[in-house]
């Protein structure tokens, strides 16, 4: 697989989803390092360096490669709104 283009993975995926009936959902990856995952605050200065996520909003602190922002968020769009 790591010989395949992302465009050849995309639509592997989309072609497993649809066959196994699970929704499947693009996110715009814009600003997600910068989005803390606990209150939704994007700030670039939530990322002081590399490693370290630190929310000025709420004060949550995690190691950057924790910090996930949760999957089910408004920005996401299916796969109808995609295009195809």
């Amino acid at each position: 697989m790591h010989s395949w283009s992302f465009h050849q993975l995309g639509q592997y995926i989309e072609y497993r989803a649809r066959r196994a009936g699970v929704p499947l959902v693009y996110a715009d990856p814009a600003y997600t390092s910068q989005q803390c995952s606990e209150c939704g605050h994007t700030d670039r200065g939530n990322r002081p360096s590399q490693a370290t996520f630190a929310c000025r909003s709420c004060g949550a602190l995690m190691h950057a490669e924790r910090q996930r922002v949760p999957q089910h968020r408004p920005q996401g769009r299916d796969r109808a709104d995609h295009g195809a």
